[in-house]
C-alpha cells in the first residue's frame, strides 16, 4: 500500500464531482501510463505473495526430515 501512495498527487485530482456535472473525465496518456504502472506493481506484488505462499504451505520435499528428524 506504500508504494502505491507514490502516485497519487493532490494537485492531479481534480475529480470533484457537483450534482450538476454529467461529462466523463477524459484520460490522458499520462493518466494510462500511470495505471499501467499500478497494474505491474500489482502484479509483481502478487507474484512475490504467491512464492512466499508456497514456501510457507506448500509441500515439504520428500528428503527433508523436518524438525531435525531423519526422513522415514
Amino acid at each position: 500500500m506504500e508504494k502505491l501512495k507514490e502516485f497519487y498527487d493532490v494537485t492531479d485530482d481534480k475529480s470533484i464531482i457537483e450534482l450538476d456535472d454529467f461529462r466523463k473525465h477524459k484520460l490522458s496518456l499520462k493518466h494510462i501510463n500511470k495505471l499501467k504502472r499500478m497494474r505491474e506493481i500489482k502484479k509483481l506484488q502478487m507474484s512475490q505473495r504467491q512464492e512466499d505462499f508456497q514456501k510457507i504451505y506448500g509441500k515439504a520435499k520428500p528428503d527433508a526430515g523436518g524438525m531435525g528428524m531423519p526422513p522415514v
